[in-house]
């Protein structure tokens, strides 16, 4: 017989400078997954710009179009900031416009399948900081920017990224028990009428 699972996509948010990060992300939401959240039937689902096919138009707002698909983000920051999405855009980076605009999701009415929003920086080697470079002065300059904002952690090494990874994975599973109705049509779990009304007598 099927198991009914509920999907939940998880965006990725990153430079180019955290290759062998974004890949660890991966593989420890599948290991998750077959160890852990399977069998509770729920599938995370790793989500980035890789995995946007090519189209007409911007392709940062084609991009954009599938993290507006996401129930959560997971970002990550080393020494580069990102490139500019566009010589007309607001943001410095397209890393910095999906991460913000995840945040706008989060309190938009009308996007509402964003759920949750943690950031990660890995730290910077202390000689470095003396002379950090553009590059990096805008990293700490939007860290400072979002950390009243957002959940952000910082973490050293490959050993101790894999710890938060499956801490924060955990908080997302944590989120997504409280939902039990879908707020947009994708592939989350229906509800009945009944488990819905229940619902909102509890909030």
């Amino acid at each position: 017989m099927p198991i009914p699972i509920k999907g939940y996509r998880i965006f990725i948010a990153s430079p180019g400078d955290l290759d062998e990060e974004q890949k660890i992300l991966r593989e420890t939401i599948e290991n998750l997954n077959k160890q852990k959240y399977i069998n509770q039937e729920v599938l995370f689902i790793p989500v980035s710009h890789r995995d946007v096919a090519g189209g007409s138009g911007r392709a940062q707002s084609l991009i954009n179009s599938k993290l507006e698909e996401c129930e959560f983000l997971f970002g990550m920051f080393y020494i580069r900031f990102g490139s500019r999405p566009g010589s007309e855009s607001e943001f410095d980076s397209g890393t910095e416009e999906e991460i913000l605009k995840a945040l706008a999701y989060l309190k938009d009415p009308d996007k509402k399948n964003m759920i949750n929003v943690a950031v990660f920086f890995k730290n910077v080697p202390p000689s470095q900081m003396d002379d950090p470079g553009d590059e990096l002065k805008k990293v700490l300059d939007f860290r400072e920017k979002i950390k009243e904002k957002i959940f952000y952690k910082e973490f050293d090494n490959i050993d101790d990224f894999k710890n938060e990874i499956i801490i924060q994975i955990d908080k997302f599973y944590e989120n997504t028990k409280e939902i039990r109705t879908p707020k947009r049509q994708g592939i989350r779990y229906i509800a009945t009428e009944e488990e819905a009304n229940s619902s909102k007598e509890k909030v």
